[in-house]
């Protein structure tokens, strides 16, 4: 597969748009993890620590989940986070 399409996920409640794009699967986190687990198809490099940094996004993906359900609000490195 050379490509892979996001879409749109109605989940029928307001939040934040940020976690509208990880409800979607939509978000950077999701977008990395689909580029790494492409790229370790022919990359030997990067199929070695795929493991590793597949978690450690899933592990900043929980650790969003659990800040917007106790503040309503995405994390500071999410909403000051600034293109450079």
């Amino acid at each position: 597969m050379r490509s892979k399409v996001l879409g749109y996920i109605e989940q029928g409640t307001t939040t934040t748009s940020f976690d509208m794009q990880v409800a979607n699967r939509t978000s950077r986190f999701h977008v990395v993890m689909e580029a790494l687990l492409m790229a370790s198809k022919s990359n030997s490099d990067v199929s070695k620590s795929i493991s590793q940094n597949i978690q450690f996004i899933e592990e900043k993906l929980r650790l969003h989940s659990q800040y917007i359900q106790e503040n309503g609000d995405d994390m500071d490195e999410i909403k000051i986070w600034k293109w450079k």
